[in-house]
């Protein structure tokens, strides 16, 4: 019975040294706001054939203004290559997020 519980508070610690780890190292990246999931499919296309990473996936609440949009999501590191990118021949964004993976967002303005 011992043993299980010592397997446990290990178990416990290690999760939370995982959670910790995750607030200390989380990596900025920026969300690229798509009026539909065909557009974000292809604007996700676009960069992962120039060899970008880029998710599809669904905005934070409060980031659209209307409930069908979708966003693709790009490690900081990559943005101006995105950018380029896209801006060469690909779909563009409506709208531009960064975050430093604290969950907070700010606008982006394009020019």
């Amino acid at each position: 019975m011992v043993s299980l519980f010592v397997f446990v508070e290990l178990l416990i610690i290690q999760f939370l040294l995982f959670l910790l780890l995750l607030l200390i190292f989380a990596l900025p990246y920026y969300l690229l706001l798509c009026r539909s999931i065909t557009y974000a499919q292809r604007m996700s296309g676009a960069l992962e054939r120039a060899g970008i990473s880029a998710r599809v996936l669904r905005p934070p609440v409060g980031l659209t203004d209307r409930g069908c949009g979708y966003a693709v999501r790009v490690a900081a590191p990559y943005f101006s290559m995105a950018m380029e990118r896209l801006r060469s021949g690909g779909p563009l964004p409506e709208r531009v997020f960064y975050s430093a993976g604290s969950g907070a967002y700010s606008e982006v303005m394009l020019s």
